[in-house]
Formats: C-alpha cells, structure tokens, sequence
C-alpha cells in the first residue's frame, strides 16, 4: 500500500466513511479511491488532493507524508469503538501498552467489546485488530455493516461464501444475532490479531 492509500483509509477511519461515500464527497468513484487505498494509484491529482484537504479540514502533510500522516498519527492512537456502536460514535481514545503486539502489528486499532462475543472475547475488553492481516473462513474479523443509521462496526466469526458472508456472533448471550451480509457490501476493517483483558487497561 502507498503513502497517499494509508492516509486515505486512515481519513476514511477517523471519518467514520466508506469508500462510496468519500467518493461521493469529493466527486470521484468509488473504484479511484479504491485504487489510491490499494496503491495503484500512487499519487493525487492536484485538484483531488486541494477537494480533499477543504472538505475535511486536512493539510498537505496529512494526505502525503509517511512520517506526519493521518496513518502515522492513528498508530500513535489507538481508536476503541464498541462492537455494538454505530462508527461515526467511535470517538474515544486509549493508548495501548503491549509492545510486542504492537510492533508486530503497527497499524493495529482497538475496540472495546460488547457482549456479542464473550465466548472468545469477554465484556470491556480491547479486541487488536490488524487492518493488513488478511482474513479467511473461520477468522474473527471487525467489519462495517449496514444498519439502519448508516453502518455498525461488528467484531464477528467470518464464514465466506460465494455471493454472501456469515458474521457469527459467539456470546453466552440470546440476544446477539448473527449476520448474513452480500459480499459487496461487506466492508472488512481488519482481522482480530489480539486481545487485551480490562484488568490491565491502563
């Protein structure tokens, strides 16, 4: 992935969006963001770039530099969500002490868990979840769904089909349901690498 691809999925992070409606945003399609996030495309044009830093409020630095970045300042902070919250609410912050974890995984995020999986993950705590680990069939994966308000952030048991994808909820609970998502509009933000109990939050 290049340097423009991190700080454009790291924008689409902070901004709780997805490709389509960053696209939407700055009138270009989908399929051009995709291409910036997966490093086909290396470079902004320079109109897309100037669209881009106006609408959310960004300098030059955030969308092309390594060093000061919006992805080198996102691994500097790692963003907790609550499986059960919509994304754009994903605004609290904690820093995350387990350095081994976090120099195998430097582009990792944490989300603070609900009951939908206390049969691997308990209630509060951190679920690690690498955005460059690939997921298969059988991974615990976070991914946005859509939902009524929008899209919901889910940490859930992935089962992939062909056309659609089962997102299994693990709980000692009813009331978590599992998920039955078309593969197209199934948005993976990443596979579930660590987790870290509430006790030793700091």
């Amino acid at each position: 992935m290049s340097v423009i691809g991190d700080n454009i999925k790291a924008l689409r992070k902070r901004e709780s969006i997805t490709q389509q409606e960053l696209a939407d945003a700055i009138h270009v399609t989908r399929e051009t963001v995709n291409k910036w996030e997966s490093g086909l495309i290396e470079a902004l044009r320079e109109h897309n770039a100037q669209t881009i830093c106006e609408r959310y409020n960004l300098t030059a630095d955030d969308l092309k530099s390594e060093t000061r970045g919006l992805a080198a300042q996102l691994r500097h902070q790692m963003t907790i969500g609550s499986s059960a919250w919509p994304t754009q609410g994903t605004d609290k912050q904690v820093f995350y002490h387990a350095d081994a974890v976090w120099q195998r995984h430097p582009k990792a995020f944490a989300i603070e868990m609900d009951s939908s999986m206390t049969r691997v993950l308990p209630v509060g705590s951190l679920a690690i979840v690498d955005p460059e680990t690939p997921a298969s069939s059988g991974s615990l994966i976070a991914a946005d769904v859509p939902c009524e308000e929008g899209t919901t952030l889910v940490v859930r048991r992935m089962q992939r089909g062909s056309n659609k994808t089962l997102l299994s909820a693990e709980s000692y609970e009813d009331c978590p349901e599992d998920l039955v998502i078309n593969n197209d509009d199934l948005e993976i933000r990443g596979t579930v690498v660590w987790y870290q109990p509430p006790r030793e939050l700091a």
